[in-house]
């Protein structure tokens, strides 16, 4: 606003004659004028460049970030893919468990077969020793 006015009264003193002295004040505060806007434009680059600064360092948390969330997932699949590892392997032992306690089961079974087999052949043996010896 301060600009167009001063630019509003040049144009009007420029129709007027003016003596020297009025136009000597109206450069200097043209020059004022100026550098103040020079000043203003050299602070709005400034402003821009610390917003791009910090765009950038956004930018680059916003990597950094990405790449911690990528790695938390490998990381998070590479359990996952050792837990399924890990409950398969305890299936098998179930499995295997399963199968050593029917076979030890079986065996049991078998062993008091064969442990009534020879308590009666043991008996048997002894009954016809006893036999033997009585007559």
């Amino acid at each position: 606003v301060g600009v167009r006015r001063a630019i509003a009264r040049a144009v009007l003193q420029l129709q007027l004659p003016m003596r020297h002295a009025d136009q000597q004040q109206m450069v200097a505060e043209m020059r004022d004028q100026h550098m103040r806007l020079l000043d203003c434009v050299e602070e709005q680059q400034r402003f821009r460049e610390e917003q791009q600064q910090m765009w950038e360092e956004m930018r680059d948390q916003q990597r950094r970030l990405l790449d911690s969330v990528e790695d938390h997932q490998q990381e998070r699949e590479q359990m996952r893919a050792e837990q399924r590892r890990l409950l398969d392997t305890v299936e098998d032992l179930r499995r295997q468990h399963a199968e050593t306690l029917a076979t030890l089961q079986r065996m049991e079974v078998e062993l008091t077969k064969t442990k009534r087999d020879v308590d009666g052949a043991i008996d048997g043996a002894k009954s016809l020793q006893k036999q033997i010896h009585d007559e």
